[in-house]
């Protein structure tokens, strides 16, 4: 499952409380049926953002992907991601001491797309609710995210340098992905520049992530982000079995993160093909293209495609 229902019109029913604190938004979003409260924050940009002109699936889904690792590795806001990615920044306007009324607006969408895999979409009753009272809502990756988290700094730090080198295995890093990994890694965990100035990590280091099910989330994040680049080299394959090795992870457990990641990919690629114009021939040749350059097996596609079409 996405966001499909990322709107203010859906998302403002769940504000319990809001207040706002010069530049910053702080918002506190309740579950209409359990009552369980997510306490968010949204700092506004130095400056404006920059233009985002329509594009591609393999672009849409990518875009997704980097909103699902800031969610779950707590990076902060999008709004500070987009000042720390200096080579997309703009020259900065002058701005007011406080928030106005459209950047509430945009602060609100911002703020629970932070606590958002707390939740789930409920399709039937087009609302949100705290994934504690709808986990059978929630798609397979989205629950292992949900129960067994990165919560250690370690974790998250462990898992950011993971994304780093597999990025930069088969080479320097490009602009795109330069951008992509300011923008999805955690701050808490050093800058980009400081990521790749540490040494590869090792056994020892792997070794120290977080026994059990937790270390099949790090290794489905690091399989979903190999991905949005549009393709998958043999080289980072390579790397990412390095990570299982040395996190003692089995094949059976490495291939399960490996479909999480999959799934979950080609689920977004669904979701937004059949949103454009519905399913039909085009929408399948997409697919299967993607799964290609995604390295996803042709029949792993039509699979996901079957079980999207059920849930429909």
């Amino acid at each position: 499952m996405t966001d499909p229902a990322l709107t203010l019109a859906n998302v403002r029913p769940l504000v319990a409380r809001q207040r706002v604190v010069g530049r910053a938004l702080e918002v506190t979003f309740r579950c209409p049926v359990s009552g369980q409260e997510a306490v968010s924050r949204w700092s506004a940009p130095p400056g404006p953002p920059p233009p985002t002109p329509r594009r591609g699936l393999a672009e849409e889904v990518r875009d997704q992907a980097a909103r699902m690792v800031v969610r779950v590795l707590g990076s902060g806001s999008f709004g500070r991601a987009a000042s720390q990615t200096v080579h997309r920044a703009l020259t900065p306007e002058k701005r007011s001491a406080t928030l106005t009324v459209a950047e509430q607006k945009t602060g609100l969408l911002q703020a629970f797309s932070l606590v958002m895999h707390t939740f789930a979409w409920d399709p039937k009753g087009r609302r949100w609710l705290h994934a504690s009272a709808a986990p059978t809502l929630l798609g397979p990756l989205e629950r292992q995210l949900h129960f067994h988290p990165p919560r250690s700094s370690f974790d998250r730090t462990l898992v950011a340098r993971m994304m780093v080198e597999v990025a930069t295995v088969d080479g320097p890093l490009g602009e795109e992905e330069l951008g992509y990994l300011q923008d999805v890694l955690d701050p808490s965990a050093g800058s980009l520049a400081a990521l790749q100035a540490r040494p590869p990590l090792t056994s020892s280091d792997l070794a120290q992530a977080t026994p059990g099910p937790c270390r099949t989330t790090l290794l489905a994040l690091v399989h979903v982000v190999a991905r949005v680049d549009g393709h998958l080299d043999e080289i980072e394959v390579s790397r990412i079995d390095a990570f299982a090795a040395g996190m003692a992870v089995d094949g059976a457990t490495h291939a399960r993160a490996r479909s999480l990641a999959e799934g979950w990919l080609l689920d977004q690629a669904l979701e937004r093909m059949t949103g454009w114009g519905g399913h039909d021939e085009h929408a399948r040749t997409e697919l299967e293209s993607l799964g290609r350059r995604l390295g996803i097996p042709p029949s792993r596609v039509a699979e996901a495609e079957a079980r999207f079409l059920r849930r429909q």
